[in-house]
């Protein structure tokens, strides 16, 4: 009796179902949503792989590499997006906001709060898994949410001069490289040394902004 041979089949990887065609910059977001909560689970990007952000969405590693070239470029991606979700934390705080010395401080205050809020992409974002050549080519790209969130930090110390805020005419550019260390020190000493003695975070950032930039709150005149 000759036996009826029964056709293999390999059982499917995920229920995932297929993007429609033309949408495959869907999955390329949907993969940058399965990093990014992996890596706020995880809370170190050093953690990340690509069979593990795969697996999150439910699709096989392979595909994966249509949208990106190695680990290092999910990594990118993951760091851009927090630097946009930071740039909107700012925007948010600020909104409403008149005089530009309580703008430039809820701006640097919103900082903060974001990456003692969001620990993991925050180590991203500065620290070294994210390659130097990766960064900076983001940093350089048109659009870029990493520049953007310097020139606005920029803007906002240029604002203060302008309108008399502050009555340091040192170069914006300046004052920022050495604003934007002074918080990121606080923010890492936070992380990395919880239960170091230290006054109420609020308070010491606000007085670092008004230290290094010299703000007047509340008595702005502009410049003739």
């Amino acid at each position: 009796m000759t036996q009826t041979p029964t056709r293999r089949t390999d059982p499917p990887t995920s229920g995932r179902r297929n993007n429609p065609r033309g949408e495959g910059a869907r999955l390329r977001e949907e993969l940058i949503d399965a990093a990014c909560a992996l890596l706020a689970e995880t809370g170190s990007a050093s953690r990340l792989s690509i069979r593990a952000v795969a697996a999150r969405t439910g699709v096989a590693a392979t595909s994966v590499y249509l949208h990106f070239a190695d680990l290092d470029e999910i990594k990118l991606a993951v760091a851009d997006r927090a630097f946009a979700d930071l740039g909107a934390a700012r925007t948010a705080a600020t909104a409403g906001i008149d005089d530009p010395a309580a703008e430039l401080t809820a701006r640097c205050l919103a900082y903060v709060d974001f990456a003692l809020t969001h620990p993991g992409q925050y180590r991203l974002m500065f620290g070294a898994d994210l390659p130097a050549d990766l960064f900076t080519r983001s940093y350089e790209s048109a659009a870029s949410p990493i520049r953007t969130a310097y020139e606005s930090l920029i803007d906002a110390i240029r604002r203060c001069q302008r309108t008399g805020a502050t009555h340091d005419d040192t170069d914006p550019n300046r004052l920022g490289a050495l604003l934007w260390p002074a918080l990121h020190g606080q923010i890492t000493l936070r992380l990395d040394r919880p239960h170091l003695p230290r006054p109420p975070l609020h308070e010491l950032v606000t007085e670092t902004v008004q230290r290094l930039i010299g703000l007047h709150y509340g008595d702005s005149t502009p410049r003739p």
